[in-house]
């Protein structure tokens, strides 16, 4: 694997691990616009991500790109499972990049 491939799978796990966090602590995934900025939700972030660097992790990993680009896509829509799968992914590039974070707890439980 070459490094320019690692780096793009680790930022899609950067970006996944945001959106999964932000479920987890029920924080705003979308996107909030002001008159003085932008802050782009993790929801958002996740795609511009897949966007930027998909390409170079899915040659490595194409079907664990796609995958994780339907979940991203789909998951205001998406039922129970969403974050159960999302955390899959993440297993999966963690194991791919050799690195991974701790996921918070939900309130109450840390």
């Amino acid at each position: 694997m070459e490094e320019d491939q690692r780096s793009a799978a680790w930022s899609i796990y950067l970006a996944l691990h945001h959106l999964a966090s932000g479920a987890i602590l029920a924080m705003p995934l979308d996107t909030t616009v002001t008159r003085d900025r932008m802050i782009a939700g993790d929801l958002d972030h996740a795609l511009s991500i897949l966007n930027q660097v998909g390409p170079t992790a899915a040659e490595i990993a194409p079907e664990l790109v796609e995958r994780v680009r339907r979940q991203v896509s789909g998951w205001e829509t998406a039922g129970p499972d969403r974050l159960p799968d999302l955390l899959d992914a993440l297993q999966e590039l963690s194991e791919l990049t050799g690195a991974s974070l701790p996921l918070p707890l939900p309130p109450g439980l840390g």
